[in-house]
């Protein structure tokens, strides 16, 4: 299905999931966010995945985000649905519903926690597969899934499930996206580390899913555009200035540094992160704040009245 997978290229967000006060999800933050990247020219979004807390939401926030993400973007942008859970039967039943809804394609670390082995973990990518007809992304996250996808293993899952076509590749990014695109060129290869986009491109990846597109959407768009147009030095000059915004994460909070920045952004509290992840700290605010305004994530224009949050445009 190569055309098929075509649409699954460039720039995509793995989106937040912005929380109200009350622990529900906030839909304002929510569609001010899909606009954010819509007009950052940007080609789709990653839902509920690790920067999106996915395994943190019961099934039917999953749903909800499902439904949330699909009505806002109104294909402008491809959705990929991190289906993931602890239990096959809840990762099956968020397949059913993003086939339900026309979703564009799920993804889903494998089992991380019960079967680990081989054949389990091909089992359970059939499961999904049983319930939808959209294609599968694989999603290679061995830091915090534990449970890694080496070429072998995709090798096998590849061959066993046909409508898995793709892969997030979040570990060793350069050296597996050139034996992977070796191995099978049609295979869809997104990266998941912002930092290597450029070289990541240059070897066969179609696109890139990182923390760091949510909070500067625009740098990358320059990266992917560059690469596209064979401006080399364009393209350069743009991966050093994306790569900077991960400056963010050597000091703070991956998940919670991003909503902090994300909320202030758009204008709209995104919430805090849910445990055990960690948050952002009142001590930690001044540091965020000078920090996020020296890579030029943040511009100070007075105050939100009623959260005493810095109001800037989104950048």
């Amino acid at each position: 299905m190569p055309h098929e997978m075509s649409r699954f290229h460039g720039v995509m967000p793995p989106i937040v999931t912005p929380f109200q006060e009350d622990g529900g999800i906030h839909t304002d933050a929510l569609r001010a966010l899909v606009e954010w990247y819509v007009t950052a020219g940007c080609h789709g979004l990653w839902v509920c995945g690790g920067t999106g807390e996915g395994v943190s939401l019961t099934r039917d926030e999953r749903a909800e985000m499902a439904e949330l993400v699909h009505e806002f973007s109104d294909d402008r942008l491809r959705i990929i649905f991190h289906v993931a859970a602890a239990t096959t039967a809840d990762a099956v039943a968020a397949a059913e519903r993003c086939q339900e809804l026309g979703i564009d394609a799920i993804c889903s670390v494998p089992p991380f926690f019960y079967g680990k082995s081989d054949a389990e973990i091909i089992t359970y990518y059939r499961r999904l597969a049983e319930v939808t007809d959209r294609p599968i992304f694989l999603y290679n996250l061995p830091d915090a899934s534990g449970v890694p996808l080496p070429l072998s293993l995709v090798d096998k899952i590849a061959s066993a499930v046909p409508t898995v076509l793709g892969i997030k590749q979040s570990a060793g990014v350069c050296d597996y996206v050139y034996e992977l695109k070796r191995w099978r060129p049609d295979f869809n290869v997104l990266i998941g580390r912002g930092e290597t986009t450029l070289p990541a491109l240059t070897l066969g990846a179609s696109g890139v899913v990182c923390a760091s597109l949510c909070m500067a959407p625009e740098r990358f768009v320059a990266v992917y555009d560059a690469f596209l147009a064979n401006d080399l030095r364009r393209a350069i000059d743009a991966q050093a200035a994306a790569g900077l915004v991960k400056d963010i994460y050597r000091k703070f909070p991956v998940i919670a540094s991003t909503k902090w920045i994300n909320g202030r952004q758009i204008g709209i509290d995104c919430g805090e992160v849910r445990e055990p992840l960690a948050k952002i700290t009142p001590e930690m605010e001044e540091g965020l704040v000078e920090l996020a305004v020296s890579l030029d994530l943040l511009e100070g224009e007075g105050v939100l009245p009623t959260t005493g949050m810095s109001r800037t445009r989104p950048r």
